[in-house]
């Protein structure tokens, strides 16, 4: 799957690999991002019941024009808690999802991984608390693509 982005920065996605497993997250598979051209790599944290996300998406020309970190949580009734490393725009495909009234997302910028989860944890204990409601703790694949 790597041999079909020439342009992919893997040495960026190596060391944000070796970042998030060094948290405690656990690699689930990588995918090809949709509609456009972009690639992504999901992984999961089994003791903080929450998912993560690397990638970059592709211009026209095949070069990257944004790579992002994502951390988000899956909570009771239908709620999902959620977080990136760079500002979102309006023609963001994140910025569409966060509309929905029990998608909550917040963004840290130029900050360390380990700050932008630790923040990610603390907001998401607000919403929790703020709604009387608990995370849910399936962090499998399946649970995703429903």
């Amino acid at each position: 799957m790597l041999a079909d982005y020439p342009l992919l920065n893997v040495s960026w996605l190596g060391n944000q690999t070796s970042t998030l497993e060094s948290l405690g997250f656990v690699q689930l598979m990588d995918y090809k991002v949709e509609p456009g051209t972009g690639f992504a790599r999901c992984f999961a944290h089994p003791q903080h019941y929450c998912f993560a996300e690397i990638g970059q998406i592709f211009g026209a020309n095949g070069e990257a024009i944004v790579e992002h970190c994502t951390v988000f949580s899956i909570v009771e009734q239908d709620w999902v808690v959620g977080a990136i490393n760079r500002e979102v725009n309006q023609n963001d495909g994140i910025a569409y999802i966060w509309r929905h009234p029990k998608k909550v997302g917040t963004y840290y910028q130029n900050v360390s991984f380990d700050e932008f989860f630790q923040a990610h944890l603390r907001f998401r204990q607000q919403i929790l608390d703020d709604l009387g409601i608990t995370v849910s703790t399936d962090v499998s694949w399946l649970l995703l693509e429903t």
